[in-house]
């Protein structure tokens, strides 16, 4: 069993490196569809380039038309991630102020008038939530549906980098 874990953690890790990633470096802003460590890229390459592995070949773009147009294809996925953290925050201090009404409820007692107003505005905390959630969710499935787009031409652009010579096997 433990051969067959350590097989299967191997196959998981080989996978996850032969896998097709892009990272797109612009100014003070990344985008990648993988965890990569996007400062190594930005520090040698300056502050705009597009790097991709593409069957376990890595290339870097640094032309700041190609770069510009990688950019422009990720976009609307980036700004998908900014309102979505936008609604994290704002999810997080909904759950601050919960934390912070319940802990006014187990100091109270039995003060039932005290309480019952807590409760009230637990409720109007959690209807806020509920309302934050439903956004998350929709954002969620416009971000689903916008990966395969940018995945495919993101691949695109990749394909033409590669032909056009702007790419650069590193």
């Amino acid at each position: 069993m433990r051969k067959l874990t350590l097989a299967l953690l191997l196959l998981t890790s080989v996978a996850a490196f032969a896998r097709d990633v892009y990272v797109v470096v612009f100014d003070h802003s990344t985008v990648t569809n993988a965890d990569v460590d996007s400062q190594i890229l930005r520090d040698s390459n300056g502050s705009r380039a597009f790097w991709f592995r593409r069957d376990g070949r890595e290339y870097v773009v640094t032309d700041a038309h190609e770069v510009e147009r990688a950019r422009a294809i990720v976009k609307p996925q980036a700004v998908l991630g900014e309102q979505q953290a936008a609604l994290g925050a704002k999810q997080a201090a909904l759950g601050m102020k919960q934390a912070a009404l319940g802990m006014r409820m187990a100091a109270l007692g039995r003060d039932d008038a005290e309480r019952a107003g807590i409760r009230r505005e637990q409720r109007a905390l959690r209807d806020q939530q509920e309302t934050l959630r439903a956004k998350q969710e929709e954002l969620r499935g416009k971000q689903e549906k916008l990966r395969g787009r940018v995945e495919r031409e993101m691949r695109e652009l990749e394909d033409e980098c590669i032909r056009n010579g702007e790419a650069r096997a590193r």
